[in-house]
């Protein structure tokens, strides 16, 4: 299975309306029940050298549909919207929690000396077991990194509408399965809209959406993945 998902760019829209309030509804109870994704902090090497475990297996759960915030879903559909909005087409995009489940198990099990299983393309859907026990009935591991991503956006800059930035919220955890036991949590978030997060690297123009600039969206969310996963990793 590729690690790419394909989505359409088009005067409607990439998603339908009432799909969009379904996912920000779920978004928004999520957050409701924050203190399940609250920070963590652990030091991996002696975690490596006290964990009974063998192997650590990975889940990556299925982000939400790439959606493209407009000027005109804020003001209304009219002539700003013709002008900035991105182009008709398809093009295929990474799934950024898998790209971040990739380099979290690579950088956990560097820095722990156990191994992390390689993730696969077998997503898990939201949303996220209300329970940590609940990971005993499918889990035959001792421990599991769990990696999802709640926000996986472009959104036009306040200054500049014809210019679109990603914007990604990750969350993961590191879970002894077997005590029910949160061993290392951490959030991250690249590309937040605003005046002042100004991220060129994550910039795009509206006429960069089209099919032969493609591969400017992968590389995007691919570096956002990236930014995002270091730093995780790099917290304290």
């Amino acid at each position: 299975m590729s690690n790419n998902v394909s989505y359409y760019l088009g005067r409607n829209g990439m998603i339908d309306r009432k799909f969009a309030v379904v996912v920000c509804i779920s978004v928004m109870l999520q957050g409701c029940a924050s203190t399940r994704l609250d920070p963590v902090q652990a030091d991996m090497a002696s975690w490596g050298k006290t964990a009974t475990a063998q192997t650590v297996s990975v889940l990556v759960y299925s982000p939400p549909a790439l959606k493209v915030k407009t000027p005109g879903d804020v003001a209304g559909a009219g002539m700003i919207d013709a002008l900035t909005k991105p182009d008709s087409t398809r093009v295929a995009a990474p799934i950024p929690s898998y790209l971040v489940a990739k380099g979290l198990a690579r950088g956990l099990s560097a820095k722990s000396g156990v191994p992390f299983k390689e993730p696969t393309f077998d997503l898990v859907p939201m949303p996220l077991p209300e329970r940590i026990e609940d990971y005993r009935r499918s889990v035959v591991t001792d421990y599991v990194l769990e990696v999802s991503a709640t926000t996986h956006q472009f959104w036009y800059r306040p200054l500049n509408w014809a210019t679109y930035q990603y914007w990604l919220v990750a969350h993961a955890r590191l879970i002894d399965v077997k005590n029910a036991k949160i061993v290392w949590a951490q959030k991250c978030e690249v590309g937040t809209p605003g005046v002042g997060t100004d991220a060129k690297e994550l910039q795009l123009t509206s006429d960069e959406f089209g099919p032969k600039q493609g591969q400017k969206v992968r590389d995007i969310i691919a570096l956002g993945a990236k930014q995002c996963t270091d730093l995780m990793l790099a917290a304290k």
